[in-house]
């Protein structure tokens, strides 16, 4: 049966406390978790924002923009809508994201509770 550990691999990303999963199966495998039901399909009240130079590496300042003060907690949501691990180095300028709508994020928020 093949073990999982914790592995950090980002050491200087502002994001480098948010653990990643890796198995020792067939090496490692980095993943991000599953979508909850309310990401894992686009909906017609989300938007797509595109990247700007001063946005690469700072996903909770783009939850900030989208979902407003007190939200950039939810920054990983963006994270695992757009399959980002590391922002320092998954993002880009001219990329596009697709952002859930801020209902979306607080239906996910009831259902599970403070995330």
């Amino acid at each position: 049966m093949a073990s999982t550990q914790f592995v950090d691999v980002a050491t200087s990303s502002r994001y480098k406390d948010t653990g990643i999963y890796a198995t020792d199966q067939f090496g490692p495998v980095f993943a991000l978790m599953e979508l909850p039901q309310e990401f894992a399909e686009a909906r017609e009240d989300e938007t797509v924002y595109t990247v700007r130079k001063v946005d690469v590496g700072f996903l909770d300042q783009i939850a900030v923009r989208h979902y407003g003060p007190g939200f950039e907690k939810f920054w990983w949501v963006l994270a695992l809508v757009n399959r980002i691990i590391d922002p320092d180095h998954d993002m880009f300028v001219n990329q596009s994201l697709r952002v859930p709508s801020r209902a979306t994020v607080l239906e996910f928020n009831a259902r599970v509770g403070n995330g």
